[in-house]
């Protein structure tokens, strides 16, 4: 059941002793994500100020940008699927056995030509130059990886994708169309399904998603190493947030806001609002939110509001942020 708590203004009593007003502990309003952000993906709107639309992380295995003019493939790590590059432009023959390294997993920041697949098409001019790169999409394991399918992406347009894979296990291929759709952000394949997913609600109708996603973080002995982290991303869709760590919360007002250099960085609230004690010889993590950072959210309305986080636990379980907001 959502948290979600509504601070209700003081009551005024009547009588005939000094109205007394009593002070809310929160000027603003607190939600908890109902969700468990390592399971499910939760899309929050601060104008109605609940989760929209939620649904299970390993939902999908490829994402599409929907806008007319994009090209941007998404792939699903948490789910474990990694993309590599081989050197082959020919999926009827290309070596599964490549690469030993390289498989890589979208950066966070959202941006198209960081993303594991990367910029396969050309779309400068009047006429579109593919790569035609053949990538393998494997999935990771304890030790490796194990490669599923041969892809090779060889058309898009203002309406719709086409990419042919080709499976591992049985070699058979398959020409796959995916369809664009004006009202998301993106849209999403599902290999086992062999079905196109419309799983993001209207981009117009939400500002944050709350999920879980990989970052390159680095052990004690500095070996950068992919790794699962819980966090927030923001709409793509006009949304833009700055951080603020010098006023508190209660002290930003309107006149701060010209003060801020927003940003569309789709990780800039992330995940590293929080932190963590391990004991490793107890085999547990506590998770502590970090003080004295407010977010400052502009929302896909335009209306900017103010965010801190108050937790990241609900009845002694991970992964339920709860988090006090206020419109500015």
């Amino acid at each position: 059941m959502r948290i979600l708590l509504f601070l209700l203004g003081g009551v005024l009593l009547a009588s005939c002793f000094e109205e007394d007003v009593p002070v809310d502990p929160y000027p603003g309003d607190v939600t908890t994500i109902e969700n468990n952000i390592s399971e499910y993906y939760s899309y929050f709107d601060f104008e109605t100020g609940r989760v929209i639309h939620t649904h299970k992380f390993d939902d999908w295995d490829l994402g599409f940008a929907c806008g007319k003019n994009d090209w941007h493939v998404r792939v699903n790590s948490p789910k474990g699927l990694f993309i590599a590059p081989t050197e082959s432009q020919d999926i009827l023959t290309v070596d599964f056995s490549f690469p030993v390294t390289g498989w890589k997993f979208d950066k966070p920041s959202g941006n198209p030509d960081s993303s594991a697949v990367g910029k396969w098409v050309d779309n400068s001019g009047d006429l579109y130059n593919y790569s035609n790169t053949v990538y393998l999409l494997g999935e990771k394991t304890d030790v490796s990886y194990q490669p599923l399918f041969a892809l090779q992406f060889i058309f898009v347009d203002s309406t719709r994708y086409q990419f042919i894979s080709k499976d591992f296990f049985t070699s058979l291929i398959d020409t796959i169309t995916i369809l664009k759709t004006d009202s998301a952000n993106f849209t999403f394949y599902n290999f086992k399904l062999k079905s196109q997913l419309n799983l993001e609600p209207e981009k117009q109708k939400y500002d944050l998603i709350f999920q879980i996603y990989y970052e390159m973080l680095y052990t004690d002995d500095g070996i950068p190493t992919p790794y699962p982290v819980r966090g927030v991303f923001l709409n793509p869709n006009a949304v833009e947030a700055a951080l603020d760590t010098l006023d508190s919360f209660d002290e930003i007002r309107e006149d701060n806001i010209s003060t801020y250099q927003f940003s569309n960085k789709a990780d800039i609230i992330g995940y590293d609002w929080k932190d963590v004690t391990v004991d490793f010889d107890a085999g547990s993590a506590v998770y502590f939110i970090v003080q004295g950072r407010t977010y400052i959210i502009r929302s896909v309305e335009g209306n900017y509001y103010k965010l801190k986080f108050l937790s990241y636990t609900f009845n002694g379980i991970n992964g339920y942020p709860r988090f006090e907001f206020k419109q500015i």
